[in-house]
């Protein structure tokens, strides 16, 4: 697999959110988040492969919260991790295993929750991850272009 240029599809940045199938379907933080970044990043929001189906879910809330025009895949189609990561300049999740994928192709990582801060401390303490524990958007948004090198 070779990183494609993350600026392929946009001239902006592109954040990969990989989701979980756990907690909220899309936390409150995040879109917020996305707000806040409007017209400096834009993202891939990837269902976990056990939310598969929920492609209409996501998208209705993704028009809700008026944040359509930030996001990559408007066609809600799960695209498959790789290629999802090959357009990719970070990857952010609360605990999902394609941290370490993210790190094979030098891509840096954002961990949201204490699950993914223990399974990965590997990861956070090579410097492979940042951890971005119980924050608040302008938090995230912080690590985010911190960790984009803005």
């Amino acid at each position: 697999l070779h990183k494609q240029s993350s600026r392929s599809r946009s001239d902006l940045p592109i954040v990969l959110l990989t989701m979980q199938p756990y907690g909220e379907f899309l936390d409150g933080y995040i879109i917020d988040t996305i707000k806040l970044l409007h017209g400096k990043v834009k993202w891939i929001l990837r269902l976990h492969p056990r939310q598969v189906g929920e492609e209409h879910k996501l998208e209705k809330l993704v028009r809700e919260s008026d944040i359509l025009d930030d996001v990559v895949n408007d066609q809600f189609k799960n695209s498959t991790l790789p290629e999802a990561l090959a357009a990719s300049s970070l990857h952010i999740t609360k605990s999902s295993g394609s941290v370490i994928e993210a790190s094979l192709l030098d891509i840096p990582n954002v961990i949201l929750d204490s699950l993914g801060a223990e399974l990965y401390a590997e990861w956070v303490k090579t410097g492979k991850a940042v951890l971005c524990l119980n924050s608040g958007s302008k938090e995230l948004a912080s690590a985010i272009i911190n960790s984009l090198g803005k």
